[in-house]
């Protein structure tokens, strides 16, 4: 008090202030003002006390509290443009939620919404109806979780089952349900047909099958299938313009995928990351095992090339085998996608117009075409064919074949049942010799003018080549009660004074 007295008698006019300061001082517990944090709930770290005590403001609950992320969940980001669709779908809680120790004030939260010791999944504070479950190896562990049925969003994490059945009733009311970084063999069951389920990601589980039925609901707008041992995709229905990603299973056949793409509208995202394997049954190509689904998706094309005759009908194309080739100096690949296309059974007089890119089969059988070699010396979409079907027509000759890009590099020609009635001198002398591929050649049911030279020529060409013309002795002869075969050359060959 002695110091008091002093100070007053120093600075007079200054009496009320020093009053309130010496209180303060000397009863700290009775003027101290309160602590901003004392308002928060108690699972919030408590800040420390800035210098500004008077104009401090708590930090934002959402800064403070972990919070799920609404986020793509590809193993390299794709580009933005490529996940408009795919981040709005879907929940997905951090890896590290799971190994965070839940506080006082998050604890009771918790409990009210489970039965203690049993459930193994949490709730989000700010968004009530979201649930992230952490290292489950039972059901139980959350169907015991209270108040199930008014979840909307699930994510579980690290699953070790042998499989997993989907039609169990937790997931039936949820529109989104990510199972992922798990150890699951095998998906099984089906959504009930009244769920509401737009994103299902199970991605990085070890998974090697799924069964097709049932496992695509059309309310589905996202499937998340990456990083898994699958070798296939489910089938999808037609244009449900589902966003697929597939990455990280490089096992998955080239084939579905690329039907998949034409047939059901998928939209694939982080293309550049996902691989398949072609179809190597095609020997005569030289190709890389694994192909890019961008390169895929680039080839779509394909189907919209394929030939709409008026008046006639659509042909139906498919594509057989994939080819990457790799540039000069190696640092591009480029896929292309043989195809086949079949116009049999159209009524067409004529060959199609024009074929799509790397057609390299073309079945016209069962026609009424007339001829068959212009579209081979002039149009451009018929250079790389090397099989042609074209059995049961009206085709009356095949000189037209000389000369072109076909007769150096077929395989297959089938001209069985038509109106051929000579066999060129140029098809005779070189067709079936020195080519390196296997060529199999089908003449039967057709019917020669045969003649002297019939019997001297083509009769023993065709024993020679008998592996290579296998129908050799359905050829029959227009002129005479008999097969070229049974000719006999001493009988025509006889000169008038004979």
């Amino acid at each position: 008090m002695a110091i008091f007295h002093n100070l007053l008698d120093k600075y007079p006019t200054q009496s009320h202030l020093l009053f309130v300061v010496i209180c303060l001082f000397c009863w700290p517990g009775s003027y101290a003002l309160p602590h901003p944090a004392e308002e928060l709930p108690m699972a919030l770290p408590q800040e420390p006390l800035p210098n500004g005590v008077l104009d401090f403001q708590p930090p934002p609950l959402q800064n403070l509290l972990p919070l799920p992320k609404i986020v793509a969940t590809t193993s390299l980001p794709p580009a933005e443009s490529e996940i408009i669709e795919y981040r709005p779908q879907c929940f997905y809680a951090e890896e590290e939620l799971c190994d965070r120790t839940l506080s006082n004030w998050q604890q009771q939260t918790y409990d009210q919404h489970t039965h203690l010791g049993t459930c193994h999944c949490r709730p989000y504070t700010n968004m009530p109806t979201s649930w992230y479950c952490c290292n489950i190896t039972h059901m139980s562990m959350i169907s015991s979780c209270s108040n199930t049925t008014t979840w909307t969003n699930l994510h579980l994490r690290n699953v070790t089952l042998a499989e997993l059945d989907l039609s169990n009733f937790l997931y039936q009311k949820l529109q989104s349900l990510a199972i992922t970084d798990g150890n699951i063999t095998k998906l099984v069951g089906s959504f009930s047909r009244f769920s509401s389920i737009k994103c299902l990601n199970v991605s990085n589980n070890n998974l090697s099958e799924i069964t097709q039925r049932g496992l695509i609901p059309p309310t589905l707008k996202v499937l998340d299938i990456s990083k898994n041992n699958l070798t296939s995709i489910p089938n999808f229905n037609q244009n449900q313009n589902i966003t697929v990603d597939v990455s990280g299973n490089n096992n998955m056949l080239c084939y579905d995928i690329y039907n998949s793409i034409f047939r059901d509208s998928l939209k694939f995202v982080n293309q550049q990351n996902s691989y398949c394997l072609h179809n190597s049954s095609f020997h005569w190509f030289n190709s890389t095992d694994l192909i890019s689904i961008k390169e895929l998706v680039k080839s779509r094309p394909l189907n919209t090339d394929c030939p709409s005759i008026p008046g006639y009908g659509n042909c139906t194309c498919k594509n057989e085998h994939m080819v990457a080739t790799l540039s000069g100096d190696n640092s591009e690949a480029t896929t292309k996608i043989i195809s086949e296309v079949d116009c049999s059974n159209l009524g067409l007089i004529e060959l199609p117009p024009k074929l799509p890119e790397n057609t390299f089969s073309l079945n016209v059988s069962n026609n009424k075409i007339t001829s068959i070699g212009k579209h081979f010396h002039t149009n451009p979409t018929y250079r790389n064919l090397i099989y042609l079907i074209a059995d049961n027509n009206n085709i009356s000759k095949i000189y037209d074949f000389e000369g072109t890009v076909f007769m150096d590099h077929f395989q297959r020609l089938y001209l069985r049942n038509n109106a051929i009635s000579s066999i060129p001198e140029y098809f005779l002398s070189n067709v079936l010799d020195n080519h390196d591929e296997k060529r199999i050649i089908l003449l039967g049911g057709n019917e020669l003018k045969c003649d002297c030279n019939s019997a001297k020529t083509l009769k023993y060409w065709l024993l020679e080549h008998n592996r290579d013309i296998p129908d050799y002795n359905s050829i029959r002869c227009r002129n005479l009660p008999r097969n070229v075969m049974e000719l006999r050359e001493e009988k025509l060959c006889q000169s008038p004074h004979d």
